[in-house]
């Protein structure tokens, strides 16, 4: 697999395969849909796969209606920063976010 920054993979992950299924056929060539089951241990162990494959970055995709008042669905939410169950905060690419 060729993963020089030009041919650069980005996998887009999602728990359910509902959530992926309007971007089947829809993404380039970079991108990788990915659907690592339900919980923060399913979705580490497939992001940690994507990275060991030469996955350059990782986009959280998903139906999170209704978690925030004020957040409308259909809102893109861009982070530059986010915590994980532990507390610990993991930072962005500021280019990302």
């Amino acid at each position: 697999m060729d993963v020089t920054p030009q041919r650069r993979l980005v996998a887009v992950v999602s728990a359910l395969a509902a959530e992926l299924r309007p971007l089947r056929g829809r993404c380039g060539p970079k991108v990788v849909l990915l659907q690592a089951g339900v919980g923060p241990a399913a979705s580490a162990r497939a992001v940690a796969a994507a990275v060991r494959a030469g996955v350059g970055g990782v986009l959280s995709w998903g139906f999170a209606g209704g978690l925030a008042p004020g957040v409308d669905s259909g809102s893109v939410i861009v982070s530059a920063a986010v915590t994980d169950q532990c507390g610990s905060v993991l930072s962005g690419d500021p280019l990302w976010s």
